[in-house]
Formats: structure tokens, sequence, C-alpha cells
């Protein structure tokens, strides 16, 4: 085996060691990826009661697979490169009634953010009424954004891709008034799972070798400030998209957490808990 040959299989070897600590965790990469240990997430959203934010922040937290999740109000302006530096992943929502300060300029910053290596996970409301416009709008996004705002009480149903990392240990979910796009798939979307109502509610697609997923789901679990809003397997539901968007190709080599490392072949359902 040459010099190089050999210093490629060292690396591939402490890159197995490296992803054993993936173990356990749910969710995750598809086969062939390979995700980071616990992604920065910050969350981009246009509501007025940051205490339903910060909601949104525990509950991700609370599953273990962060490191952080901090929050950013893109009412009146969009993070700035420093404050996306900080970060790994953005979980971009909007409340029904309240809009992104520039739908083309955040629509255009959440591109630049995914182009420089970032991950992007939209969410009701989102991707309704074109409130994301720009490139992000109109070349990325899985849910066409021109579908209407619909706001009726609705239960999972059909689960078209069962064994999907994007459906790991979700069980159930109910919405007394289950805001979401009326939209179809759009940008090579398909659809993992469904509403009753039959709209899409997880999308998953790639871009230039790289995963994508969208929910169409507002993530603001039922409460007494939000009576309608949503009940069950939520978290599990944004946690997995935030998961599977992050991870990235495997290079060659086997990364297989099991058995003795070789460096032949990027094997299936690797790291993040594949």
């Amino acid at each position: 085996m040459s010099a190089t040959r050999n210093q490629k299989c060292s690396l591939l070897l402490l890159t197995v060691a490296v992803l054993s600590r993936f173990t356990g965790v749910a969710g995750g990469c598809a086969a062939g990826y390979f995700g980071p240990l616990q992604p920065r997430v910050l969350l981009v959203h246009t509501e007025s009661q940051l205490t339903l934010v910060d909601n949104v922040a525990s509950k991700l937290m609370s599953t273990g697979n962060f490191a952080t999740v901090g929050s950013f109000d893109a009412t009146s302006s969009g993070p700035s490169p420093s404050v996306l530096a900080s970060y790994d992943a953005l979980l971009v929502w909007a409340s029904p009634n309240i809009l992104f300060y520039d739908s083309t300029q955040i629509g255009n910053l959440l591109a630049d953010f995914w182009d420089q290596g970032g991950t992007v996970v939209l969410t009701s409301a989102a991707n309704v009424l074109n409130r994301i416009q720009g490139r992000f709008g109109q070349s990325y996004s899985l849910i066409g954004g021109g579908g209407g705002l619909i706001q009726a009480a609705d239960t999972i149903g059909a689960v078209l891709e069962p064994n999907s990392p994007l459906m790991a240990d979700v069980s159930s979910l109910h919405a007394d008034a289950a805001a979401g796009s009326s939209g179809v798939t759009a940008n090579g979307g398909v659809v993992v799972a469904r509403w009753t109502s039959n709209r899409p509610l997880v999308v998953r697609g790639a871009r230039a070798g790289r995963l994508v997923a969208e929910l169409n789901l507002y993530p603001l679990a039922k409460s007494s400030s939000v009576p309608s809003g949503w009940v069950g397997s939520g978290t599990e539901l944004m946690r997995n998209a935030l998961l599977y968007s992050t991870c990235a190709p495997c290079g060659a080599g086997n990364y297989s957490l099991g058995g003795t490392p070789s460096c032949d072949a990027c094997p299936a359902g690797t790291a993040s808990g594949a």
C-alpha cells in the first residue's frame, strides 16, 4: 500500500473513532452520509412572544442532540454574517400573522448560508404565500411557496418512507389548527410523510449532493398561549430534519461503526445514529 494510501487509511481510522461517538443518537443521516456531533442551531423566526421561541429551543436542547440553540427575530433584519458564523444550522419559521423583514433579502441570505456549507430547514409558515422569496424560495425550498396558509385540524397521515431517518421516533402528531402550506412539492422534493388532509408534512430532497429537509409544521407546541399548537412528536420531527440536513456525503473509506475499518467504500447507514 502506498504512503499516500497509508495516510488516507490512518485518517479514516481516526474518523471512525470520532464517529463512534454517534452511537445511540436517534434520527440522523441517510445511507452514505455522515454528520457533525451536536450541531449548533439558530432559530430564525417572526414571533412576537419570545417565550414561545424559548420553548422550541428548550425542546430541541432536551433531545441531547444539539450543542446550543439560539434565536433571532427576523421581523426587522436578518442575522449578520458574524452571527451566522456561530451556527451550523438554521430552523426557520414565521408566525402566521407576522412577516419577515424582507422576503427577497431573507431568501438570499438563507441561500448564501446554505451555499457556504450551512444547513437550512424551513417550517411553516415560512413556506407559504411567498414569504421566503429570493434564491432560496425559488431554487432551494421543497414546498412551493405560493401555496396558501391553511389553519385547520389535522393529524399525521400516510408515512411513505417509514424507515427514513426523518421519521425516527415519530409516533403521533395532531394540531387543532395545523398552520401550514397548501402548496405542492418543488425543486425535486420527495414526500416522506403527509398530513391526513394529504398536504405534505415531511419533504426531503438533495442539492449539489447534499441533503435537504423541509417541514410543513408550525414549530409551536400546544400550550395555554398556543391552544392550537401540535401535540405528539413535533420535537422529534424538527430534530430529525436538522440532523438529516447537516449530513454530508461520505468520502472513500469505511465509516462503519462495527467491525474492522477499511479504505474501500462508504457503506450504508453511517453516523448520526443511522
